[in-house]
């Protein structure tokens, strides 16, 4: 019984790891994704707003860039 609890730990322990490298991989391109959609010019992100809005409903996402009012 004692080899299969340290088993089961030794795989969870492994899956958390994995867990964490995965959220770090996604934050990472999530900001990247922020940065250039904010980088480009407003008329280029209000179409970019619109044809995602079309593609997530009934979803919907909100990136407020600084400087927009």
């Amino acid at each position: 019984m004692k080899p299969m609890l340290i088993a089961l730990i030794v795989i969870s322990a492994a899956g958390c790891q994995q867990a964490m490298v995965a959220k770090k991989a996604v934050d990472t391109v999530f900001a990247e994704g922020v940065s250039l959609y904010c980088r480009a010019p407003e008329p280029v992100r209000l179409a970019n707003r619109a044809r995602i809005a079309a593609k997530i409903a009934p979803h919907r996402i909100e990136i407020q860039c600084h400087g927009d009012g």
